[in-house]
């Protein structure tokens, strides 16, 4: 009798881990499609050009570019021009960040500068490509990292498809640091191809290297159809005490029409 007992138990706790291995997270309901989108760039208060984004994917693999450079009478003073690309794995089961490269150009009166900063996720590892001797050069792979840029993606495709918005945590060449979320409210925001305010996801976070803003917006009809879009984007840097914001310059235009794989992982 003790003997069946025994093996019932064992077949309960047997059911029992079988299902909680089947306990995850529900499906993604919406992807960010192929878009080009263009920010006004702010740097300690004074506006220095455009920022050109543009969003493309073949399958689950995505690239997300952004190019910026000081223009008008800024470009006299300010003459540095970047350029970022970050790799992105989008399915319905997660936005997984795989790297970012960034090429930073600046022009002297003799000569022009240029460096790089190339971060890759290899096995269990993000590894900084260029870092010198007795600098940090690795840390772990956290399916939760993301750098400035692509973090304002992620929480979009996270609070579209009402998914957690933590754990996050940011990553750039100097470390990664766990992000703390001080505040999400509705907020209303002005917009500059719009005749009347807008409401948005207010977003307030922070961590020991920078304090994040973001307003995100979720109105397919201000959105030229998509179901939510990153509006405003500002990071303080605590460590130049700088800040920069990009904010939207028009509606975000989706661009070609390609095959979404929302079956790849099922």
């Amino acid at each position: 009798m003790f003997h069946q007992w025994m093996t019932r138990i064992r077949k309960q706790a047997f059911l029992l881990l079988c299902g909680l291995l089947y306990v995850t997270l529900p499906k993604a309901d919406w992807m960010l499609p192929n878009f080009k989108a263009e920010f006004d760039v702010q740097f300690i208060g004074f506006n220095i050009g455009t920022a050109h984004q543009n969003f493309t994917c073949q399958l689950s693999r995505c690239t997300l570019r952004s190019e910026a450079k000081p223009e008008g009478l800024v470009a006299m003073f300010i003459n540095e021009a970047s350029v970022e690309t970050i790799q992105i794995e989008q399915t319905p089961n997660h936005f997984l960040w795989l790297s970012y490269h960034k090429t930073l150009t600046r022009h002297k009166s003799d000569r022009t500068l240029i460096k790089k900063i190339d971060l890759v996720r290899k096995n269990d590892q993000i590894l900084y490509l260029q870092a010198k001797p007795n600098h940090p050069a690795q840390w772990p792979a956290s399916d939760h990292v993301y750098d400035a840029i692509s973090l304002a993606y992620a929480i979009t495709y996270r609070l579209a498809n009402h998914q957690p918005l933590l754990p996050l945590q940011l990553q750039d060449e100097k470390g990664q640091y766990p992000l703390k979320l001080l505040t999400h409210k509705e907020d209303d925001i002005e917009l500059p191809w719009l005749d009347d305010e807008v409401k948005a996801h207010y977003l307030k976070l922070d961590s020991t290297q920078a304090a994040i803003q973001l307003w995100i917006l979720q109105d397919p009809h201000t959105l030229n159809g998509f179901k939510a879009f990153p509006a405003i984007i500002e990071v303080y840097n605590k460590q130049t005490e700088k800040t920069v914001r990009l904010a939207l310059k028009s509606s975000p235009h989706s661009s070609h029409a390609i095959k979404r794989a929302f079956n790849e992982t099922e």
